[in-house]
């Protein structure tokens, strides 16, 4: 520097342009020394994206100086190019008088001179070198720049789509917490209606087993109803009793003969098939509606053969009527309607 310095007041530059020539020739020693060691170690992507960042200002800042020292550079070197060729042609001019005024006084002077001319020379061609040297390190840090601004885009795209890769990921997490919230809705749901059905199973069981137990008392109530309907209606003595039997899956109509009872399908005769069929009617009739003592029979002498229907008008004629107010049957049969009190027509 301090030869600079005195190049500068030796070559009689411009006062003006030594501070700036110092500070461009120690801004690119201070290029030729910084390394960017740091670009090559591998770090995490944010970290490695924040360096990069970081380095692309850095290099930006050293490349806007680089532009000026690089413009202030030429401008020296023009400038100390012309003065090269100058003092070139003032050596030559010098030497001319050299070989003039050998014999003359100052020749040794001259010769001082002109050594002193040479060494010159040879300090501007040496500071050219160096320049030309930090030109390619100029060269060299501009191409570091562009591979760093590359770097930095595709760390841009990676981030980008990482981004894009997060937010469907987002998206995806709030479907599944959604899915996750409407699964607990859905399990509290269950739960609720595990606890209902559990009822309705205890509570069905409970109806069952009263139903059972209606039942049960129906068919008794039913039963005792048809023995003292039976004895009323019954003209013979065949058969002392009738009776309902409840099975578990339906229910069978019987007569009893001494002790012993007989289903009336394949036993009884047709009259007395309808008779018992009858008692039932009767008995369900006046268990169920107590206070509606009306009878209503809707074909009743199908498949009866003459002696049965003969039975079963007398019956309604001597016996039914004692305990039933009214008697509305329908038929086909003329029978039946000679011994109504009302015939209707249709």
């Amino acid at each position: 520097m301090i030869f600079i310095m005195w190049l500068v007041d030796t070559l009689g530059l411009a006062p003006g342009l030594y501070p700036a020539y110092q500070w461009y020739v120690w801004g690119f020693i201070g290029l030729a020394l910084r390394g960017v060691e740091g670009l090559s170690q591998p770090a995490p992507l944010p970290l490695q994206l924040k360096n990069l960042i970081e380095e692309e200002r850095k290099l930006i800042v050293e490349r806007s100086k680089a532009d000026g020292q690089r413009t202030a550079l030429q401008q020296v070197i023009e400038t100390i190019s012309k003065r090269l060729n100058d003092t070139e042609s003032e050596l030559d001019k010098l030497s001319n008088e050299k070989s003039e005024l050998e014999g003359m006084r100052h020749f040794y002077d001259l010769k001082d001179e002109l050594q002193m001319l040479e060494k010159e020379r040879n300090n501007l061609k040496e500071m050219l070198g160096g320049m030309k040297s930090q030109a390619e390190d100029l060269a060299k840090v501009e191409k570091k720049f562009e591979d760093a601004v590359k770097n930095l885009q595709i760390l841009e795209s990676k981030k980008d789509s990482f981004k894009i890769l997060i937010d469907e990921k987002g998206k995806r997490l709030d479907d599944l917490l959604k899915k996750k919230q409407d699964i607990v809705k859905v399990e509290e749901e269950v739960k609720a209606l595990e606890k209902q059905v559990e009822f309705i199973k205890r509570f069905t069981s409970a109806l069952l087993s009263a139903q059972e137990v209606l039942r049960k008392n129906f068919v008794t109530a039913v039963n005792e109803v048809m023995s003292s309907t039976w004895q009323e209606i019954y003209p013979y003595d065949a058969w002392n009793a009738v009776r309902l039997l409840a099975t578990e899956n339906d229910y069978l109509l019987q007569l009893r003969q001494g002790d012993e009872w007989f289903p009336v399908v394949g036993f009884a005769s047709g009259g007395e098939r309808v008779l018992a069929a009858l008692a039932v009617r009767i008995a369900f009739a006046k268990l169920m509606a107590p206070n509606f003592s009306v009878l209503i029979l809707d074909e009743p002498t199908h498949n009866l053969d003459v002696d049965a229907i003969d039975t079963l008008v007398k019956v309604l004629q001597e016996r039914v009527s004692n305990f039933v107010d009214q008697i509305f049957v329908v038929t086909h049969e003329e029978r039946i309607a000679e011994a109504a009190d009302v015939v209707i027509r249709l």
